[in-house]
């Protein structure tokens, strides 16, 4: 088990070490990184590629130093990064990888895509990412998305389906019953669903004891009282239950406002990640036209 911070901000990520390191410090062990997207940059004061770049560079580095000056034994933590829109070409996507890649972080990159297994096939497999799909307002999307194998997380937005009126609570109940099925033998590596948008501690709680993997914001760190961290690490600090599942698991019905969800999500990612995509297009034309016609 493991958890994320959602985050761009590094005081974002210390208020949040420090608030389980007063209630219980053991639970720190299962922290796995930080998760990040446009609005996250957005709201990290980042307007352009370049920025982008170099605050990865400074998440990583603040990382690492946490990871060396902690007493815990952290394993190589993951910084998850987002494509800047969902509706970037393949050769777009690809570059932008490359790109990312170029700078080494010392933490692991997990790249975010939209659900779109096309868009991900066409990454040339010469760039080895592992992959989380975001955006995903149903556990059946979640299990579809695992046919890639570069898939290592899919996430569900269930603060947000919340809102729409969609029952988050029975998806959360299926992941538990899916959790024991997701290992792929021939990647050698258990796929897991993150729970993301969170909006309230409850929410954490349920999506933590559903054997999902929260990602959890600055909003809802601030909500949440000593009583609710105790239930949160406890929750890793507890033997874990196994649930198996019925012999009837029909599927959990889903609508147009799963699929407006979606959509809406994206609109709103994309319109904070244009500044940074458009920056890059225009890095990258400069960096071919330097090479083709010296400067």
């Amino acid at each position: 088990m493991t958890f994320f911070i959602d985050s761009a901000i590094t005081d974002d990520i210390e208020f949040a070490l420090d608030k389980l390191q007063v209630v219980e410090p053991r639970v720190l062990g299962f922290f796995g990184g930080i998760t990040t997207n446009p609005n996250a940059m957005s709201k990290a004061g980042v307007t352009s590629f370049r920025e982008m770049k170099t605050h990865l560079l400074n998440l990583d580095a603040f990382l690492q130093e946490k990871r060396l000056n902690k007493s815990h034994q952290w394993n190589q933590l993951e910084i998850h990064v987002q494509l800047p829109i969902s509706t970037m070409s393949s050769g777009a996507a690809a570059e932008f990888i490359r790109s990312i890649l170029d700078l080494q972080l010392r933490s692991s990159v997990i790249f975010k895509f939209p659900p779109n297994l096309h868009l991900l096939s066409r990454i040339p497999s010469r760039l080895d990412i592992a992959v989380n799909i975001t955006g995903l307002t149903s556990v059946q999307d979640c299990e579809l998305m695992f046919m890639s194998p570069k898939v290592k997380y899919s996430s569900l937005i269930i603060g947000r389906m919340e809102e729409a009126g969609i029952d988050a609570t029975s998806h959360l109940r299926r992941c538990k019953e899916y959790s024991m099925f997701r290992y792929n033998n021939d990647i050698k590596q258990t796929r897991r669903i993150i729970t993301g948008s969170m909006r309230t501690p409850k929410q954490v709680i349920a999506a933590t004891h559903a054997s999902t993997i929260p990602t959890i914001g600055r909003k809802v760190w601030d909500l949440m009282t000593e009583e609710d961290c105790k239930l949160f690490a406890d929750q890793f600090l507890s033997p874990i239950t196994v649930v198996f599942p019925s012999n009837r698991l029909l599927p959990i019905s889903i609508d147009d406002r799963n699929i407006k969800l979606t959509n809406d999500f994206f609109e709103q990612m994309d319109a904070f990640g244009q500044p940074i995509f458009d920056t890059f297009v225009g890095d990258k034309i400069m960096e071919y036209t330097t090479k083709l016609y010296g400067r």
